[in-house]
């Protein structure tokens, strides 16, 4: 039997230590479920009435820096969601009145492929989100959430 064995190749998998072989065997299981894929794009959309002349969008570890956003125009920013095991979009804004707002929305996880739009406004941050795994066209999760801004004014 071991020599069945040796012949097909099982015998160097048996010799390595059950440790190891549990952790190569979640490596690839993980590899399967997407576990290191993901990308993302999301579109800040000033809809405040002001240019907003600096900004930063913050992802897990990843910072972007904005450029400036004249009302009614967008920017998108590409990241990677593979870094993130569970992120939100953290955005820092200045407008051109001097009204500052920091807060956060939604949620990023590894293993899925986004495409968002921020929507800013006087009053709110608005996400939303389609969601789908690395590769999947057919197969997408839409969702959307809203919550209130506060502006401090800078002098």
């Amino acid at each position: 039997m071991e020599i069945a064995l040796e012949k097909i190749g099982v015998r160097p998998w048996l010799s390595i230590p059950r440790a190891a072989r549990v952790l190569l065997l979640l490596v690839f299981l993980c590899g399967l479920a997407g576990c290191g894929r993901g990308k993302g794009e999301v579109t800040i959309l000033n809809r405040t009435g002001k240019a907003i002349v600096q900004g930063e969008l913050k992802i897990g570890d990843q910072i972007f820096p904005l450029s400036k956003i004249e009302p009614g125009k967008s920017q998108a920013v590409s990241f990677q969601s593979s870094h993130c095991g569970s992120c939100t979009y953290q955005i820092s804004l200045t407008l051109s009145d001097h009204r500052q707002t920091i807060d956060s929305i939604g949620l990023v996880r590894r293993g899925m492929d986004y495409h968002d739009t921020l929507v800013v406004e006087r009053k709110s941050l608005s996400l939303e989100s389609i969601q789908n795994a690395p590769g999947d066209t057919n197969h997408f999760a839409k969702g959307s959430q809203t919550k209130k801004l506060k502006w401090i004014w800078l002098k």
